[in-house]
């Protein structure tokens, strides 16, 4: 069931695909703190399963057929968060590189198939199976019938969207139970796929099945070794991809039957993705259909496989690392150890430079492409002479994704001419206004990164002071980033403390402990803090801190740094001058 082009307006395409990023970033997270390492690998595996199993259209009725959803299925093996990733990197796979599904209409489909087909599915799964007897083989049946209720589930999260912004006016009636019917046939095949599978593995190594956490014959079950489970897991999605996509049925799915049977099929639009050699699952590569599938399938396998492993590693390796850095000492999270000029330079000059930067860039107008070139051609230097490499500067401005993500909102809603793009008709004005958030707010946050990466703490405080900042205000500062890792950390260590101790909330009513919890952090905290202050009050301190230690500029320096912010601000002027 991929939604394509058309269907469904811009608009709606859009809060739904807002809602999908967000949905899937959360859920990275998430599993990068449940998934242990055996379970990495059988990530990739599950979304290079889904990927092969959906190549596969098995007939349902005359005239229309359907395949794998995978939700579900993904959700039992290796956990409803890093299932619904799974799921959302075999839609956007699709979409990108095979034109499967519509690429405006990623966000719909990965919000109706990864959202809720695994995330309210498992949620469904659960429930089946707390009615089911504590036996190895509830897992299989509750599987069976989630993943069959998961696909109408889909089904409804479709006619929801399309009832927002369809593209066709037609009865939403007839549409709900002619989508609902033909896809409830279609979760009789997805829950009988979906239960052998997870019932292989159960036969094998029933603990890397996350669904099956707690039943009590586990312990004693048979047991393969990893390796043997992953690849015969492997053997098998080569073989779907191979061998039984060519028995695929050639009738359209569920949704198009619906579609053409509700007379909406022709508001569809080619997929707006750059035409490759994958597209239409290499239709095109050799001119035979049978080697053009195998080709596409293999392709798909491995792209897959690898997004979903990398995805996941990457994701424990960051959780793994110290979120936040030594801020209480002479280090932050930010900083990069180095020594050069731009290092060395007193911190009040780098202040004055990067406000003056700052207020540059937001005077330019946005038509002035030339001058933001400019910018980022200074921005560029000033890191190379700073020693920090793109993927250092790239990794601290992942922190702006969410309010890009706003911004892409805008030509969608803002008023105005509009433009098509796509297929899609964008408004003129919020066209400018993201381009004018996106590009000031980015070269705002490369100049703060640059600034934080050569500074420390004290010299950032001291800079402050030179500049005649109240002392009040350099206080409070310094103790906020050096409070901030203490609190972190202590948090950090009863997290770790509960998780030791079993604690795993699945339910809100699990979320007591950690109420509780973050009560006793802020009342431990404020004794702390007490405490420092009588130690610190016993060794003198009467509302000051002593003067930190400051590089002092010299008058050539400082000329030049003059220099540097006039000249920045003659860009910004030019710009306004030749606008």
């Amino acid at each position: 069931m991929h939604i394509p082009d058309g269907f469904i307006n811009g608009a709606t395409s859009a809060g739904f695909g807002v809602a999908a990023a967000g949905g899937v970033t959360a859920a990275v997270k998430r599993s990068a703190r449940v998934l242990d390492e055996r379970q990495v690998p059988l990530a990739g595996l599950t979304a290079a399963f889904v990927f092969a199993a959906q190549m596969f259209n098995f007939p349902v009725m005359p005239g229309m057929s359907g395949h794998l959803l995978g939700g579900v299925l993904a959700g039992v093996l290796v956990g409803p968060w890093a299932g619904m990733a799974v799921v959302a990197v075999v839609l956007v796979v699709q979409a990108l590189f095979f034109a499967d599904g519509g690429l405006s209409a990623i966000g719909l489909n990965v919000f109706n198939v990864a959202i809720l087909g695994a995330g309210v599915g498992y949620v469904l799964y659960r429930g089946v199976l707390s009615a089911l007897p504590k036996r190895p083989g509830s897992v299989v049946v509750a599987t069976g019938v989630a993943a069959g209720l998961s696909v109408p589930l889909a089904a409804a999260g479709f006619v929801a969207q399309f009832s927002l912004g369809g593209a066709a006016e037609v009865s939403l009636s007839a549409v709900l139970v002619a989508m609902l019917g033909t896809h409830a046939l279609i979760g009789i095949g997805e829950g009988v796929l979906s239960a052998m599978v997870v019932g292989a593995v159960m036969a094998t190594r029933p603990d890397l099945v996350h669904g099956a956490r707690g039943r009590s014959a586990v312990a004693g079950a048979a047991r393969a070794s990893v390796r043997a489970v992953l690849t015969t897991g492997a053997l098998v999605a080569v073989v779907f991809a191979i061998v039984v996509s060519q028995f695929a049925s050639q009738n359209p799915d569920g949704l198009e039957f619906v579609a053409r049977s509700e007379g909406f099929a022709d508001t569809a639009t080619p997929s707006s993705a750059p035409a490759g050699p994958l597209a239409g699952y290499g239709s095109e590569l050799t001119g035979t259909d049978t080697v053009d599938t195998a080709i596409a399938g293999l392709v798909g396998i491995i792209l897959t496989m690898g997004i979903g492993y990398g995805l996941f590693r990457l994701a424990r390796r960051g959780e793994r690392g110290t979120p936040h850095g030594a801020s209480g000492g002479h280090l932050h999270a930010l900083y990069r150890h180095g020594s050069s000029p731009i290092h060395r330079l007193p911190a009040q000059l780098k202040i004055v430079s990067a406000l003056g930067f700052v207020v540059a860039v937001v005077a330019t107008p946005r038509e002035a492409f030339w001058a933001f070139g400019v910018y980022a051609a200074v921005l560029v230097a000033i890191a190379a002479a700073a020693r920090l490499t793109p993927r250092f500067v790239a990794s601290r401005l992942v922190v702006e994704v969410p309010f890009v993500l706003v911004a892409l909102l805008l030509p969608f809603f803002a008023g105005g001419d509009s433009v098509i793009i796509g297929g899609i008709a964008l408004s003129v004005p919020g066209l400018w206004t993201m381009w004018n958030i996106l590009v000031k707010a980015t070269l705002g946050l490369w100049i703060s990164i640059v600034l934080g990466a050569t500074t420390t703490v004290p010299e950032l405080l001291g800079g402050l002071g030179r500049l005649r900042v109240p002392s009040v205000l350099t206080a409070i500062a310094g103790f906020m980033l050096r409070y901030i890792d203490l609190v972190l950390g202590q948090f950090g260590r009863m997290r770790r403390a509960m998780e030791s101790r079993a604690y795993r909330p699945r339910t809100l009513a699990d979320t007591r402990p950690i109420a509780s919890g973050v009560g006793s952090l802020f009342v431990r905290s404020y004794e702390r803090g007490e405490r420092v202050h009588l130690a610190m009050a016993s060794r003198g301190y009467a509302g000051s801190m002593p003067a930190a230690v400051t590089r002092a500029s010299s008058r050539r320096v400082s000329w030049a740094i003059a220099a540097g912010i006039l000249a920045v601000w003659a860009v910004a002027a030019a710009a306004w001058g030749l606008r």
